[in-house]
């Protein structure tokens, strides 16, 4: 075997034997071998001492974020390809309320035990209230001096190996997931709405370090029968405790045997004095009497996140109240799954070893995230926890519910507006547009009240509508369709929207229609267009070890041919927070600190003149758009009162492609991904926010990220702040050429234009840490250049634009000129805990018969 070079370098130029005409030496062949030997262990060392890259793969078809993706069918071969299906089914039971659009929904969500004691959920007219009183003394669980004996954990069974799939990000409920749950059964003393628990939440690690927020849920409990027992610990046996037959029982009787060998012992006896003693309890009630899962059908839940909230002695605050009733049971039952057992949240009590009882419910431990209970727990299998961080075994939590009770009636089927005149009072419920295959008929099936003749009769009125815009102030728009009655459907659209318009005529008020379960049935051809999102992926964390910089993403797909397109994208955990002020005309005089408006040239206008002067000055209204700030349409009323109105739209006048008007709308700094989170307008008034729903109120175009308004919401939009909340895009229209996509690391070439040279600006993808790593002009060639941040270009890392000051063919002092190819490279600035990967695929009729597949993908990332 031959022998290694020794691992040393040199520059060959130092050789002397190395002459001018380069001829080949044995010393020249030794050095090249050396410095071959030294650069192979030296990229050795440099692998072994970089950082891990850690990658997570994931089964396309297990982590899709259904809620937010459409169009799409799952393969037994792991790939999501277009839908093929001919009809669409979307069953509504109230548990899931992401199906509902809240914000233009004015009917609520209710949740009660029916006489069998599960949990149901119901649509009705909302409430008019008269009078509430708030109870929180009555049902709790409090010591005296305010004080806790110790805390307990919720989250990752800490005797088992901490992992985490796909499948349980996408649902924290999922029952392989190994998570302690704690519950507290308690005593309803009030009747009422309970509004909100309180508990004690501690923990002993940065709030943001849990896997999960702690989600809080109110169940229905089931009654049981137990038998009495009593440890013990001489002969380790648990015995049963005996007492006197009360006259008429019908148990087991038995007697006590007096003497002989098995003297001491109790046997049946038709004719016994005793029978074994029992106890009534109450425990969660796990599944409903259809079989259901309770985590799936609770009465109510909530989730502390600890991002916006402070650990302590906090009230969950339930969004749709349960009804509960004074003398029954229910369980407050605490999850956080996904939190790793070492910096999980805790929850607040007193020991089995304690003073301290509660003689109205008892503490409850699940170890398989749910779906069965021990009574108590157990004691902690480490021998060396502290006592406070749950040692020995709970007796019950520290609770303390709020019950409200109301007086009220429904809302009234009529109603007098500001001008005094009395008018219908319709109250509907909305649900979100449903995205599908091109459809050709609507059915609504439902379990209710308020459709029948003996309902109406009764003062109960509901109908189902349909409409393909969504125009919620356009009544032509929606269609009513009877109950189990098909309607055909022209024009083969692929988003519908659905809603239940409700209204009575009780005598005072007192009764409502109701929805128990609807199912939306669509006939559909095969999908044109297809979104698939997945779950957003959070890195394992533990003490020592951490993701710290993503590393690559992959996100392979194939098209069947040229026809059908796709690409993908990279969205950004992190939320958000986009603000615009809407002024009017009047408020001008208010932004003369800019200098595009001068105060003495608006001074003392009126409105009618200032309208004029924005008309006659549009490079204001620019000025303001580019610091979010948008003047409101301003109306000339028509003199005559059977006249028009006229509308000059301001910095909402746009055109389209063939310069016909066309309403604009408002331009986000940031690339939204679907669907917007919140929209909402913050009043300068004294009005209360108002809150918008897509499609329904506005509509987001994605590829030039600006939201429209309807001309209805526009014109009677409240002055004020307007908050459009949304998870940001770091990177669309990915392309499988350029998979696995690495993000640390991105390298981007310009050739200089005309265009270049007028904006004296490249942009570059996505946002970049600073600084710069390098900037080339025409790099690897004879004339290359390296250039300086901050003396040769600049940098605005908001905009992601790299400033060229001097960027001119006849300025000597240009480094950058016409035809000149620029290369940049960067780290891209993705400091989320998260990222989810979104796909969206299109294919034309004439390629109905093709596909895209989508196939399993990973994500890297170092620590």
């Amino acid at each position: 075997m031959a022998e290694k070079c020794n691992p040393k370098y040199k520059n060959l130029q130092l050789i002397s034997s190395f002459s001018e005409q380069r001829y080949a030496t044995v010393q020249l062949m030794e050095q090249i071998c050396q410095n071959e030997e030294y650069l192979k262990q030296f990229c050795e060392t440099l692998d072994y001492l970089s950082p891990p890259a850690v990658r997570k793969r994931f089964d396309i078809t297990e982590a899709i974020d259904e809620n937010k993706s459409y169009g799409f069918q799952l393969n037994s071969n792991k790939t999501v390809t277009f839908s093929d299906k001919d009809k669409t089914e979307v069953p509504i039971d109230f548990f899931d309320e992401s199906v509902i659009d809240s914000d233009v929904s004015d009917c609520v969500i209710k949740s009660t035990t029916n006489n069998v004691g599960d949990t149901v959920r119901y649509a009705c007219l909302p409430y008019v209230q008269t009078g509430c009183t708030t109870d929180i003394t009555s049902t709790r669980n409090l010591a005296e001096n305010g004080q806790i004996n110790t805390y307990w954990y919720v989250g990752y069974n800490k005797s088992k190996t901490y992992t985490l799939y796909p499948e349980w990000m996408r649902n924290w409920k999922d029952h392989k997931i190994p998570s302690i749950v704690r519950a507290q059964v308690f005593k309803c003393n009030k009747t009422g709405n309970l509004d909100a628990v309180s508990l004690v939440i501690a923990t002993d690690s940065n709030y943001s370090s849990w896997g999960s927020p702690i989600y809080v849920q109110i169940w229905s409990t089931e009654e049981v029968e137990v038998t009495v027992t009593k440890w013990n610990k001489k002969t380790k046996t648990s015995d049963y405790v005996y007492i006197t037959a009360p006259s008429g029982t019908t148990k087991q009787r038995y007697k006590k045997i007096t003497s002989g060998k098995n003297k001491g012992k109790w046997k049946k006896a038709n004719n016994g004095t005793h029978i074994r003693k029992t106890e009534k309890i109450y425990k969660p009630a796990v599944k409903n009497s259809k079989g259901q899962t309770s985590i799936y059908h609770p009465l109510a839940e909530t989730s502390f996140d600890p991002k916006f909230s402070t650990p302590g002695f906090h009230a969950f605050e339930f969004d749709n109240p349960p009804e509960v009733e004074k003398d029954k049971y229910y369980a407050i039952v605490v999850f956080s799954p996904l939190s790793h057992w070492g910096q999980a949240p805790r929850i607040g009590g007193w020991g089995r070893n304690c003073s301290h009882t509660y003689n109205n419910g008892d503490a409850w431990l699940s170890e398989n995230n749910g779906r069965s209970f021990i009574r108590y727990g157990k004691n902690d299998p480490d021998t060396k926890l502290a006592y406070k961080m749950g040692k020995y075994t709970p007796q019950d939590f520290a609770f303390q519910c709020h019950i409200t009770s109301y007086t009220y009636g429904y809302s009234p089927s009529t109603t007098t507006n500001a001008d005094g005149d009395t008018i219908d009072n319709y109250s509907y419920l909305y649900f979100k547009p449903i995205f599908t295959n091109p459809i050709n008929s609507i059915e609504i099936n439902a379990t209710d009240s308020g459709t029948t003749t003996l309902d109406h009769e009764a003062g109960r009125h509901l109908e189902y509508q349909y409409s393909l815009t969504g125009n919620t102030q356009n009544e032509s728009d929606w269609v009513t369709i009877g109950k189990a009655n098909r309607s055909a459907i022209s024009g083969k659209p692929t988003m519908i929207f659905v809603r239940a318009k409700m209204w009575q005529t009780t005598a005072n008020n007192t009764d409502t229609p109701s929805i128990d379960y609807l199912e939306i049935t669509l006939e559909t051809d095969v999908s044109k267009e297809m979104y698939v999102r997945t779950q957003t992926y959070y890195p394992k964390s533990t003490p020592m070890l951490g993701a710290n910089v993503w590393g690559r993403v992959n996100t392979p797909f194939t098209c069947d041919t040229d026809e059908v397109t796709c690409m993908s994208e990279i969205i950004q955990e992190k939320v958000i927070k986009e603000h615009f002020e809407l002024i009017s005309v009047d408020d001008l005089i208010n932004y003369t600190y800019l200098d595009a408006i001068e105060e003495s040239k608006i001074k003392n206008l009126t409105s009618d003149q200032l309208c004029q002067y924005l008309i006659d000055n549009p490079n204001i209204l620019k000025v303001l758009k580019e610091n979010n700030i948008y003047v409101k349409p301003y109306i000339y009323e028509a003199e005559a009162d059977d006249g028009d109105d006229t509308i000059e739209y301001l910095s909402f006048e746009d055109t389209d492609d063939e310069g016909n008007f066309k309403l604009g709308g408002f331009k986000c700094g940031n690339s939204p991904a679907y669907p917007i989170i919140s929209c909402q307008t913050y009043p300068t008034g004294g009005e209360i926010k108002q809150a918008y729903g897509e499609w329904f109120d506005y509509k987001v175009d994605y590829d030039t990220d600006i939201v429209t308004f309807t001309e209805h919401n526009l014109l009677n939009m409240p002055v004020g702040g307007l908050e459009i909340e949304y998870n940001p895009l770091f990177i669309t229209n990915l392309q499988p050429e350029e998979m696995p996509l690495v993000l640390d690391y991105f390298k981007e070439e310009f050739l200089i234009s005309d265009q270049e040279i007028e904006n004296k600006y490249v942009t570059i993808r996505v946002a970049a840490v600073d600084p710069i790593r390098h900037v080339y002009v025409n790099k690897d060639m004879d004339d290359e250049m390296e250039l300086i941040e901050d003396e040769h270009f600049t940098v605005d890392y908001i905009n992601n634009r790299i400033h060229f000051p001097i960027i001119n063919e006849e300025d000597e002092k240009a480094k950058i000129k016409l035809n000149d190819t620029v290369t940049i490279i960067y780290t891209p600035n993705l400091e989320d805990t998260g990222i989810s990967i979104g796909y969206f695929a299109r294919r034309p009729d004439s390629a109905l018969n093709r596909q895209c597949k989508i196939y399993p993908n990973y994500i890297e990332y170092k620590v």
